[in-house]
Formats: C-alpha cells, sequence, structure tokens
C-alpha cells in the first residue's frame, strides 16, 4: 500500500472521430493540451468545483443524484449563512471548509 497513488491509469472512452477532430482543433485554437484539459475536468470533478457541478445539473445527459442536489444546495445555503454571519469572504470560508475536509480524512 506505500505505493498506492504513484502509478498512472489511463482514462480511455470512445467519440467520433468527427468529434475528435473538432476537439482536437479547439485546443489549438485555445492552446491547451490535451492532457492538461482532461486532468483539470478530472481534479474539477474531485473537488466538486461549483461550476461544473452548475453545468452538470442543467446538462440533461447527465444525471446527478437529487439527493446530490439537495445536499449541495443545503451546503451551499449554510456557506452563504455562516459567511453573513462572520462577514467572511468566499475564499475564506473555501479554505476553513478545506482545512475541515482534511481533519476529517486523518
Amino acid at each position: 500500500m506505500d505505493d498506492y497513488g504513484k502509478h498512472s491509469k489511463k482514462i480511455v472512452f470512445y467519440d467520433t472521430e468527427h468529434n475528435h477532430a473538432k476537439l482536437r482543433i479547439k485546443f489549438i485554437e485555445h492552446g491547451i493540451k490535451q492532457k492538461t484539459f482532461f486532468r483539470e475536468i478530472v481534479q474539477a470533478v474531485i473537488n466538486d468545483d461549483k461550476l461544473l457541478l452548475d453545468w452538470l445539473e442543467k446538462n440533461p445527459n447527465c444525471k446527478i443524484k437529487k439527493t446530490s442536489m439537495r445536499a449541495r444546495k443545503r451546503q451551499d445555503k449554510q456557506i452563504a449563512k455562516e459567511a453573513k454571519a462572520f462577514n467572511l469572504a468566499k475564499e475564506d470560508l473555501d479554505e476553513i471548509f478545506d482545512i475541515i475536509s482534511e481533519d476529517d480524512k486523518l
């Protein structure tokens, strides 16, 4: 178990040649490397990035469980309530919740 997380894993999915070509063109237009793009998307999913979650909730092809959506909305309301009560910036709250989350994992 000492080497867990040190090995690379391949993440693969298939799409049409046409979509692949269009995606490659967009990467070139935007100056983004394919590996960077997908790694950042994976990190956004892992970190529950709010922008990505908002997009997923609105996307009819991505079925997020209603219980998960409700829990997230409750958490967002709680964060807003605490921010108002303590007059903290969102970045400060995010940092506090990250610290709490890390403590819970220990």
